[in-house]
């Protein structure tokens, strides 16, 4: 018997639980299937017209169809003129092809519709802290905290003083955070749609007392953030400067010829994204994408690494390397963040059930 009979007997609404299912089906990338069924709910969307689109998009974001992608995201601006969610995914599309100028007015154009959308503010900050306007990243993120987002707007504060030259501020501002809860902390970084796995408080506040000279006290931040991440190729590097500031030269050679190796190894990835886009209707492109998903996974972004490596299953669903990689990444966020563990487990069981 289906979910769906079981639940038409408990009396649920079915009509709704299937909704629900073709939207995260969409969201994953699973469009070809249900196509047919996701064209009826754009026409029929009973107030879901946001959560539709946005699925969508997603979803054909996800298999690189992105003409498609700005058809359904025009479709969504005329639907919806007062909403800058269709302009900020626009911008995260455009940062994906390193196109800062587009990312800067898709951030701007959702701000314009909608002021208090909280990740258009907290992207725009971090896109000019990139583009050294730590003035403007500064008032930004100012204005993104009086959103009450928390610790994700007092980082981006911290860091624009800290270009502009106040590292005394920049300190101030991040240890106010070292207390934190860490649901609290969890909680801010959703609000402005920030990867959870890839900030740390103690990376950026041993680069501030690094800057500032205290290298001890650098060094063990250093520490504890790379016990967070090891991939993490800025705090390896920072790591490795402040071996050699506290006269461990020999740890300091080696971390950063390991740096150097995972950067020349990442280089690499430029190459294969260019072979995948060339191939991305066709099943051929899973083994550079497996690759690309390997690659982060050992010497970069763990977060993109996992992007990419269910970008192969979407292609393959049976590639035991990739559940294999996967399995580990959640087993491995799993020790402070359980609810990872079912996860790997189901990984696991399909790499187990899918091996030669």
């Amino acid at each position: 018997m289906t979910h769906l009979r079981q639940a038409r007997l408990l009396g649920a609404d079915v009509e709704a639980i299937r909704r629900e299912e073709l939207l995260a089906r969409a969201q994953s990338g699973e469009i070809k299937p249900i196509q047919h069924e996701l064209n009826a709910l754009l026409i029929d969307q009973r107030g879901d017209g946001r959560e539709i689109s946005e699925s969508l998009v997603n979803g054909l974001v996800i298999n690189n169809q992105l003409d498609e992608a700005f058809v359904v995201l025009d479709a969504w601006r005329l639907s919806f003129p007062k909403d800058g969610h269709p302009d900020y995914v626009t911008g995260r599309i455009a940062e994906y092809q390193s196109q800062n100028a587009e990312v800067e007015a898709a951030y701007r154009a959702a701000l314009e519709c909608e002021p208090t959308h909280r990740p258009a503010l907290y992207r725009l900050g971090r896109l000019l802290l990139r583009t050294r306007r730590a003035e403007e990243a500064l008032v930004t993120f100012q204005r993104l905290g009086k959103l009450n987002v928390g610790a994700a707007a007092v980082m981006g504060e911290a860091e624009a003083a800290l270009k502009l030259g106040n590292g005394l501020e920049a300190r101030r501002l991040l240890r106010s955070l070292l207390q934190l809860p860490r649901a609290d902390f969890e909680r801010s970084l959703i609000l402005v749609d920030e990867a959870i796995e890839e900030t740390s408080v103690e990376l950026e506040l041993g680069i501030v007392e690094s800057e500032l000279g205290n290298h001890v006290e650098a060094l063990r931040l250093l520490d504890t953030a790379l016990s967070q991440d090891t991939n993490n190729l800025t705090a390896r590097y920072a790591h490795a400067v402040e071996l050699r500031e506290n006269n461990r030269v020999e740890e300091s050679a080696r971390e950063l010829a390991a740096v150097a190796n995972s950067r020349k190894m990442l280089a690499e990835v430029d190459v294969l994204i260019d072979q995948i886009h060339q191939t991305s209707k066709d099943k051929g492109s899973v083994d550079e994408k497996l690759r690309v998903g390997e690659l982060y996974m050992q010497h970069g972004s763990r977060k993109t690494g996992e992007f990419w490596l269910k970008q192969a299953l979407l292609v393959d669903p049976h590639c035991t390397k990739a559940h294999e990689l996967l399995m580990a990444y959640y087993e491995s966020l799993s020790k402070t963040r359980p609810g990872f563990q079912k996860l790997a487990e189901r990984h696991r069981r399909s790499s187990l059930h899918h091996q030669p």
